[in-house]
C-alpha cells in the first residue's frame, strides 16, 4: 500500500503515516488485510521448498560425489537457488 500511496500522492509516505491512514480509513481490521492469503500461501511455499531442496541436494551428491565433497557450500547454494525458483514458479500465482 505504501508504494501505491507514495506514487499517487507524489511524496514519500512513512510507515507510521501509512498505519495511521489504514486505521483511520479501514479500522484495525485493515491492518490484517491479506493475512488469510498469506497464511495459505507461505506454508504451501515452504511445503514445496523443503522436500524439493532435500531431494535436489541428494541427487547432486549422488551424481557428483567428488564435486559435492570438495564444494559442499556450492551444492547447498545451487540446490537452494534451483529449489527457490521452482517453488516460486509453483506458488507465484497464489501470491499475486
Amino acid at each position: 500500500r505504501m508504494q501505491v500511496w507514495g506514487d499517487i500522492a507524489g511524496n514519500e509516505t512513512t510507515t507510521k503515516a501509512a498505519f495511521q491512514q489504514i486505521i483511520q480509513k479501514e479500522g484495525y481490521r485493515g491492518m490484517f488485510r491479506g493475512l488469510g492469503a498469506t497464511l495459505v500461501t507461505v506454508p504451501l511455499f515452504w511445503g514445496v521448498y523443503f522436500p524439493l531442496y532435500d531431494e535436489t541436494k541428494y541427487l547432486v551428491t549422488q551424481h557428483y560425489p567428488n564435486y559435492a565433497h570438495q564444494h559442499p557450500s556450492l551444492v547447498h547454494m545451487g540446490s537452494a537457488v534451483f529449489t527457490g525458483a521452482i517453488a516460486d514458479v509453483i506458488c507465484n500465482p497464489l501470491f499475486v
